[in-house]
């Protein structure tokens, strides 16, 4: 166990894992399992800090969230902020199966969502949840095989992919530096709460190699279907295939590539087109750790009068990842929010470490579309509460500072400020803010 680096060592593969985890795994777990994955993510992961004999450990954890979103149409004419507190916590059990790196992982989670609305004529609404949130198994089978099977994280480092909890199971088979995986899920329906994966389908294909301690290729194949839309006489069944190269080293340059394409067909048109994402961070070695980094990303798109529509995400995406903070981000903006499709996106960031265990990040996004288009950035694809006109690729800038901070992995405090200019490719010209506060207690 390296505490310094937050890494497991299991049977030669580094697990990430949280400050002070006693979970003792064996045998040969991947750096992508999902425990591995929900160790590391710092809004996911607790530390089981409970012990019960030698095979379960307990953990849980307890947060609350406030959002306060400021002229998301862009029209300050118009009563339009929303406040939405949200408190939430759940409990879990992890079952060490055997000394080969078998387990299973179980959670339940519960909370309180409220949106307090500015408009009259929209009323304040509150939702409340209780649902089995994870249950699975993960089992070594031998050959090099593991199999996964139950309500998982689908996620990966970057979350560009997905980043969802899925009914599913997966094969996967590791031999030195090589995995493949594959896979097959459905939306959580059963104790579960009305959720927006409930008629969706998903099937993957990826193969991974470790090209150097802190380097890792990926080339992978993603189909997804969505069966809510065929009410509506469209369907949503794109398919994803691409290549990936990714470096997060603790100090010097890191990067990341990301080439993908995408067919099938998505509300209505064809897909077809592709998308790049390029950048690098470079971590300074000294007392505030600052990091500076920069990144391209471009999704193409088409005429509204084409009879085919550009690159499409998996609509699973969160686009969330860490860049030299002590907590991930959004990295194509934490108000803006967009899904990258018709999208150019720059994005500069400055973080920097002046407390221990605690961080400041400056992140600056320029965006502009592929083709000039009606409405192509709407709910579905960011977060405002307006479309664009089609008059101009312009759609503005964005500023985001986040404060974090974790105190040995159980505490986490975050502070998110969005600042988002619009541009000519709208026709509102209000400016929108955003302000998020976040606290999060585990054990």
């Amino acid at each position: 166990m390296d505490k310094a680096l937050g890494e497991l060592d299991v049977g030669g593969v580094r697990l990430p894992m949280a400050q002070d985890l006693d979970v003792g795994l064996q045998g040969d777990v991947d750096s992508e399992d999902p425990l591995a994955l929900f160790l590391a993510d710092d809004q996911k992961s607790v530390p089981f800090s409970i012990r019960l004999g030698e095979d379960w450990r307990f953990g849980g954890q307890v947060s609350v969230n406030m959002e306060w979103k400021d002229e998301y149409d862009l029209d300050t004419s118009e009563d339009g902020d929303r406040l939405e507190p949200e408190l939430r916590a759940k409990v879990d059990a992890l079952w060490l199966i055997d000394d080969v790196g078998s387990y299973a992982l179980f959670e339940v989670a519960g909370g309180r969502t409220d949106t307090f609305r500015e408009e009259s004529d929209k009323e304040d609404t509150h939702d409340e949840s209780l649902e089995v949130t994870r249950a699975y198994t993960s089992l070594d089978v031998g050959g090099g095989f593991r199999l996964l099977a139950g309500r998982q994280d689908f996620d990966e480092e970057r979350e560009w992919l997905y980043d969802e909890i899925l009914d599913g199971a997966r094969i996967a088979w590791r031999k030195g530096s090589v995995e493949l995986e594959t896979a097959a899920a459905v939306g959580r329906e059963v104790l579960a709460e009305d959720n927006d994966t409930e008629d969706t389908g998903l099937f993957t294909l990826i193969a991974r190699t470790q090209a150097g301690e802190d380097w890792l290729l990926t080339a992978y194949g993603l189909k997804r279907t969505d069966d809510r839309t065929e009410d509506a006489g469209v369907e949503f069944e794109p398919l994803l295939y691409g290549v990936r190269s990714y470096s997060r080293p603790r100090f010097g340059l890191g990067h990341w590539v990301e080439l993908g394409g995408a067919t099938g067909e998505a509300l209505g048109k064809d897909v077809n087109g592709w998308a790049a994402d390029v950048g690098g961070l470079y971590t300074f070695e000294s007392d505030l750790r600052p990091a500076i980094g920069f990144g391209i990303a471009h999704g193409s798109g088409r005429a509204d009068t084409d009879a085919d529509t550009g690159y499409r995400q998996s609509g699973l995406q969160d686009n969330n990842a860490r860049l030299g903070g002590v907590t991930s981000v959004r990295y194509y903006g934490e108000l803006l929010d967009p899904e990258l499709t018709n999208l150019t996106v720059l994005t500069a960031v400055l973080a920097v470490r002046p407390i221990p265990n605690g961080s400041v990040s400056l992140l600056l996004h320029d965006y502009r579309q592929d083709v000039a288009s009606v409405g192509d950035l709407d709910n579905r694809t960011n977060d405002l509460r307006t479309v664009t006109d089609g008059t101009s690729r312009n759609l503005g800038n964005e500023v985001d500072i986040v404060f974090g901070y974790r105190l040995q992995r159980r505490l986490t405090l975050e502070l998110v400020g969005g600042w988002f200019s619009p541009g000519s490719a709208f026709a509102e010209q209000d400016d929108a803010h955003k302000i998020e506060f976040t606290g999060r207690f585990s054990f």
